[in-house]
């Protein structure tokens, strides 16, 4: 049987381990590009490929879960912007 000490060591390290916080989560600082799941976005017009909706939205100077939203059909996409 665990003293009470010994459980709540146990909880800590089990929550610690569970919920990596900051530089110790393997996500952190991965937006844009370097997250695994970005997008590419393709304008039809002039050809340009952009690495990532944010990217995209950022040049365009649109919200990115607005083009976001234009993009995947869940509104009409009045732009010449399409997923790649």
């Amino acid at each position: 049987m665990l003293t009470v000490a010994e459980a709540l060591d146990r909880a800590q390290m089990l929550c610690d381990a569970a919920t990596k916080a900051g530089a110790l989560n393997p996500m952190y600082g991965k937006t844009g590009s370097s997250h695994p799941m970005s997008r590419r976005v393709r304008d039809r017009a002039s050809g340009v490929i952009y690495d990532s909706v944010k990217i995209a939205a950022d040049a365009m100077g649109l919200k990115m879960k607005t083009l976001y939203n234009w993009l995947s059909g869940h509104r009409p996409n009045p732009t010449t912007l399409e997923l790649a």
